[in-house]
């Protein structure tokens, strides 16, 4: 009586007064306890008492108090003692709530045992052990493999553990006439995996019409494919079903699209959804972001903000990717700002996107502080962008530095850090520790070399100079050389002045991208440098006769909340007049300050005066006369390109600090080629500057270096500096 009252407290004092106590009084105080209190502890505390009084009522009580392992444990010692749990018993005890709105929740026509067992999934099944032994359980008492019900429950289950689908399609592929509810769990369950194609296979062999969940995640494993046809074709059986019209089947929609690349498409559904929830704009964002459309993410972004969706942690991922790719630091910064206001600066995956951004637009000083600030929270993508950022920014000695601080605190680098340890090896120009720590990734780290470690060990090679090894290194590869590999040769051979063995790469490139504009102009270079000028024109007649136009290059700078563009000879811009008069004003300047250009380069048949004026009209100077203009003295001119290779002339632009700044910690930083970013020229290695300029310019500004301009000490480019930074790739 006082334990249905809930008054246990006086239960107890009435049950430790009683003389003799039968199974009837253990019982009713141990339900009192779990029913009425809810302290599986005090229960727990009478049954170890009950020792020798114990019936199926007590150990069902029990089994109804614990969850999970308790209660699995439990499961198994009540069998060992000779009891069978009792599902009309604790089946009522199981969460009413869980149990009423799951689509799995066993009706009143549902047979004994297979409500034994369902119980017993819901409360103790919480890995693949667990899973199996009620699995057995059920089988040794007499649910056949072909019941539908004891099927769909094992099947859910399973799918829900992540447990291998090989064991969820053999129980499926026994039940007969399985309902929409197991068809759609089968399809989750390989959408989710790692091999995701199955899931449309049982679409198509879905004999019963599909319902409102089975397209997201059908859609899921189309995302994963990256088959657009078939997500095309499911679009229009999702719209003649009368399910487009569901807001996250939308969501499923618009992710198909955006990861499939069809941006288009994707947008045309985001715009007809009459509600976006944070998920729809979270997906149109993130996929402009990660495919080449970074613009596109940023707009996005403002609109966001202009109607009133407060953006979360996965947005703030895609949008600093997005600021990452474009380099568009101030944005960035004021992303990083409002992380701190609402407090996402504690969210791993949005402070290793910052650290990428910081990283990827040369500010060091601030990647090195976010991470410092992660802390313990630092995992292996936290060291693995500090490590490729350093190396990337020339900061090749303190990368392998924090490759072995990682390598302490016991954290297993992966393929991607040991790009970043390869790629400061080469920058460093040490090419026995590059070998080295080659080797010790696959002896003692078990990576097998993918097609952008060995294309790091050609760079390693072709830097130093080592041509000739460069080439019999890729002979020897394993892999077959693509054309990023032959690219890589070229380019060592256009900084080195290898004609024989560039035009050997080039006609490699030939084969395998014969339409990339790119390669021609390496080429062309190459036999610029040696002044062969009817090799050049060959080169380019080639170009025209096979069709193959020069991608034309751009630079992007950032000034307030607004990106300006500019490509060569550009007067499209509202201040176009006043540009050219500064770039005139400049080169006026420069020339009093016995600044010569580089022309080797350019074509022979013109007249010296007109090489100079077609250097001086490239879009990074338009770009620098631009910022020049609008911004103080002493403001970080960030300058971002599109192309690879020779961005700009480190003279001229060194030139220009010297002649517009009398600071003498006025920097230049200079882009490598395609992936890479930015390093300030005090006390940097030589070796790293090759990678833009020809040995013979390479000369020309080292003598400058030592001659004319005050070199101060190394800082990291945060101020009074020139950037420009190649669009990532």
């Amino acid at each position: 009586m006082y334990a249905e009252c809930e008054r246990v407290e006086d239960a107890y004092d009435v049950f430790r007064g009683m003389p003799t106590r039968n199974f009837v009084s253990w019982n009713a105080l141990i339900d009192g306890f779990v029913q009425e209190c809810g302290s599986s502890e005090d229960a727990e505390t009478v049954f170890d008492g009950a020792v020798g009084t114990r019936d199926l009522v007590t150990w069902n009580s029990m089994l109804a108090a614990y969850k999970d392992e308790d209660a699995f444990n439990l499961f198994l010692e009540m069998q060992g003692f000779g009891f069978e749990p009792d599902s009309l018993h604790f089946l009522a005890e199981a969460n009413d709530a869980k149990m009423s709105t799951n689509p799995s929740c066993p009706d009143n026509r549902t047979p004994y045992v297979v409500r034994k067992c369902v119980a017993l999934l819901q409360i103790c099944a919480s890995s693949r052990f667990k899973l199996k032994q009620i699995h057995a359980f059920s089988i040794r008492h007499g649910i056949p493999v072909t019941n539908l019900d004891m099927g769909k429950h094992l099947i859910y289950t399973a799918v829900s553990l992540s447990v291998p689908m090989n064991y969820a399609h053999n129980i499926f592929t026994q039940i007969r006439s399985p309902n929409v509810f197991t068809w759609n769990t089968m399809i989750r369950g390989y959408a989710e995996s790692e091999n995701p194609k199955p899931a449309i296979e049982l679409y198509h062999h879905m004999q019963l019409k599909p319902d409102t969940h089975t397209y997201p995640f059908l859609l899921k494993a189309v995302s994963k494919v990256v088959d657009v046809k078939v997500g095309e074709k499911i679009h229009s059986l999702v719209a003649k079903n009368g399910f487009e019209s569901l807001l996250f089947v939308q969501n499923s929609l618009l992710h198909m699209y955006a990861a499939c690349g069809q941006f288009e498409s994707a947008y045309k559904v985001f715009e007809l959804m009459p509600e976006k929830d944070i998920v729809a704009w979270n997906s149109v964002i993130n996929g402009f972001a990660l495919n080449g459309k970074p613009n596109e993410a940023l707009t996005l972004y403002k609109r966001m903000g202009s109607e009133g969706v407060e953006p979360d942690g996965f947005t703030m991922v895609s949008l600093l990717s997005a600021c990452a790719e474009l380099a568009t630091l101030a944005l960035g910064r004021r992303a990083h700002a409002f992380m701190v206001k609402v407090g996402l600066n504690k969210n791993l995956h949005a402070n290793n996107a910052l650290l990428d951004l910081y990283a990827k637009c040369g500010t060091i000083s601030e990647a090195r502080k976010i991470f410092d600030e992660m802390r313990i929270e630092r995992n292996v993508v936290s060291w693995t962008s500090l490590i490729v950022g350093l190396a990337v920014n020339g900061f090749g000695k303190e990368a392998l530095e924090h490759f072995k601080d990682m390598e302490r605190e016991g954290l297993v680098p992966s393929e991607i850090t040991f790009v970043g340890v390869l790629y400061a090896c080469s920058h460093c120009g040490i090419v026995n520790e590059g070998f080295e720590y080659f080797k010790r990734m696959k002896e003692q780290y078990d990576i097998v070399p993918r097609i952008e470690h060995y294309g790091c060990m050609v760079d390693l090679l072709g830097r130093a100079g080592l041509l000739k090894e460069a080439y019999d290194y890729i002979q020897d590869m394993p892999l077959q050389p693509n054309a990023v590999i032959w690219r890589t040769l070229l380019g060592a051979c256009t900084i080195h002045g290898h004609l024989g063995l560039g035009a050997f790469a080039r006609a490699r490139l030939l084969q395998l991208e014969p339409k990339d504009s790119g390669d021609y102009v390496l080429l062309s270079n190459l036999y610029a440098s040696e002044q062969r000028w009817s090799d050049v024109h060959e080169v380019r007649r080639t170009m025209l006769s096979e069709g193959v136009r020069k991608t034309p290059g751009y630079s992007l700078v950032e000034l307030g909340n607004h990106v300006h563009e500019f490509v060569m000879g550009d007067r499209t811009h509202p201040q176009s007049e006043v540009i050219y008069k500064m770039l005139v004003e400049i080169a006026m300047k420069l020339k009093l300050a016995g600044y010569v250009p580089h022309t080797a380069n350019v074509l022979a048949d013109i007249e010296e005066e007109e090489k100079e004026s077609a250097l001086f009209y490239h879009s990074e100077k338009i770009a620098i006369a631009f910022m020049l203009i609008n911004t103080l003295s002493g403001t970080p001119i960030r300058i971002i390109k599109n192309l690879r290779g020779l961005l700009v002339k480190f003279g001229m632009v060194l030139s220009i600090s010297a002649i517009k700044e009398t600071d003498e910690e006025r920097v230049f930083r200079a882009a490598k080629s395609k992936g890479g970013y930015l390093r300030h020229l005090p006390s940097c290695n030589w070796l790293y500057l090759s990678t833009l300029a020809t040995l013979k310019e390479f000369a020309s500004i080292k003598a400058s270096k030592e001659h004319r301009f005050p070199v101060p000490k190394p800082v990291d480019c945060n101020r009074h500096c020139v950037v420009i930074s190649p669009v990532q790739g």
